[in-house]
């Protein structure tokens, strides 16, 4: 029965991935990610993105606990990214921040010091390592304490406008979540 709602639960969430991105797997066949030496990685992502409540609850079958201005930012950082979370926004200063390259490599504290996830207080020693699968594509990883705590997936529609997030926890593989971003329109939020 476990491994049936497993893969219930697995085939779920892809398929609400593939309904939200509509061609975002569908970067030019047999062509990887690339990414100039030095240079920001060429993602989709870059911009503003705002939580969409409805798309997030209809896919979920609950409502979603954060508010309507749920909002993250990513940027181009040195030769990797910025990835910047606002519980609520705008606001003066984000909930929290971090950068990482998407070369594979831990990077520290993603929820920032003494935050981690999987009930962690203190010194976490929490990594997170990216690594993008294509333009519209980016996996995450968080590994608390040498414990793998989150695995997500974040997936750009090939229009640019949708973005969804697919989270899968360690502890309950049939709990996965799946949240849905708007972009957010303005210079900030400009489609790449």
């Amino acid at each position: 029965m476990f491994i049936y709602a497993r893969r219930l639960a697995l085939a779920a969430a892809v398929f609400g991935v593939v309904l939200v991105s509509g061609q975002a797997f569908s970067q030019t066949p047999g062509k990887p990610f690339m990414q100039a030496a030095g240079q920001a990685p060429d993602l989709a992502h870059y911009g503003t993105w705002t939580i969409n409540l409805l798309k997030t609850a209809a896919i979920n079958g609950a409502v979603f606990t954060r508010g309507d201005t749920f909002t993250w930012t990513y940027e181009p950082e040195k030769d990797g990214i910025r990835h910047t979370i606002y519980v609520s926004y705008p606001a003066p200063s984000p909930t929290r921040s971090y950068f990482a390259r998407l070369d594979g490599n831990p990077y520290p504290d993603p929820h920032g010091p003494g935050r981690g996830l999987g009930g962690c207080v203190g010194d976490c020693q929490e990594f997170v390592r990216l690594r993008a699968i294509n333009r519209y594509t980016v996996a995450r990883e968080v590994v608390t304490k040498g414990e793998w705590t989150e695995r997500v997936m974040w997936s750009v529609s090939a229009d640019g406008n949708t973005m969804a997030s697919v989270n899968v926890n360690p502890n309950d593989p049939t709990r996965v979540t799946v949240m849905v971003f708007d972009r957010v329109a303005g210079p900030a939020g400009e489609t790449p």
